[in-house]
């Protein structure tokens, strides 16, 4: 049976959610201090390099940086409404429920804009703030998935003589501190709040593509697991790595390593994204070999989504 569905994806963001098709996308927040839901509509830019973009293994090059560019301006925006709705709250003197545990039906406030994304995250980058947020962001990611393990692999390199073994450890090093990353933020209590949202995301996902209606009733008995996660990209890419980069040389430079992992990784995230693609057709084509095997794979990707992923409550 083929899909007759536009695919979807999307992530959670602060007090919402955010879905994006090929060429729009809604982002939905709710107000801690009442029940009104705001609900932000807006077209997603094609790419301009279209053609090259849709080629395989590129387009999943394109499609991480794209996501990036959008989960950046909805995590912002919603942090907007979030933080300017408490700021209010603080002012009117109203005290606002921090479990968020809001009872009934919820309102809508709809705001349909035509604004572009990409324009909205140019203002954002432009600024001092989104500038310092980047840099700090991409400083903190490489030195503590790629600065780290190279140092342990030359304090290693004397010890093991085996380049692939040493490679394999480096590449272990970086998957355990992504896990225990993971683990960490998901004790906290916003981020467990966090974690709910992204399982009504994937729930509302697994709806629609059943081609169920859209309601509370029919989102809950699905499961929060969806093979083309991103918290599975993730994983599925840093399992690639360890394969990939056990075959390189030794280099004695941390440097050097750090440098060659990074030019490197847009090949290996270009793989994941299409095993991730593949696997998430197993509901269309169960019985394909290919998409077995790629589901296959991604298996331990989705295992990790039990963490990342809670069962939402119904408001």
């Amino acid at each position: 049976m083929e899909d007759k569905y536009a695919p979807l994806g999307g992530q959670a963001v602060i007090e919402g959610v955010m879905m994006r098709s090929p060429d729009a996308l809604a982002i939905a927040v709710r107000k801690p201090s009442n029940k009104e839901i705001v609900l932000e509509i807006k077209p997603v830019t094609k790419n301009k390099y279209s053609k090259i973009a849709k080629m395989p293994f590129i387009r999943g090059i394109a499609a991480l940086v794209q996501s990036m560019q959008i989960g950046m301006w909805a995590l912002n925006l919603s942090a907007d409404i979030v933080m300017k709705d408490l700021d209010q709250a603080e002012k009117n003197g109203q005290k606002v429920d921090t479990e968020f545990k809001l009872q009934g039906e919820s309102k809508v406030v709809r705001y349909e804009k035509k604004d572009d994304v990409e324009e909205e995250n140019k203002s954002f980058f432009d600024s001092a703030t989104g500038t310092l947020s980047l840099v700090f962001s991409l400083v903190f990611t490489i030195g503590l998935f790629m600065v780290l393990p190279a140092t342990v692999f030359n304090f290693l390199k004397d010890k093991i003589s085996n380049v692939v073994l040493l490679n394999v450890i480096e590449g272990s090093i970086r998957l355990s501190i992504f896990l225990i990353y993971i683990l960490a933020i998901s004790m906290m209590k916003d981020v467990k709040r966090l974690f709910q949202y992204h399982g009504a995301e994937h729930k509302s996902i697994h709806a629609y593509e059943a081609g169920e209606e859209l309601t509370i009733e029919n989102a809950r008995k699905h499961t929060t697991i969806h093979p083309r996660c991103g918290t599975n990209f993730l994983f599925l890419t840093a399992l690639t790595s360890i394969v990939l980069f056990s075959l390189l040389g030794r280099t004695d430079s941390i440097a050097l390593r750090v440098i060659s992992k990074i030019s490197l990784l847009p090949f290996v995230a270009g793989f994941s994204y299409e095993l991730i693609r593949i696997a998430g057709q197993i509901k269309t084509k169960p019985k394909n070999i290919f998409v077995r095997f790629a589901y296959l794979l991604s298996t331990p990707g989705m295992l990790m989504l039990r963490i990342t992923t809670k069962n939402p409550d119904d408001t």
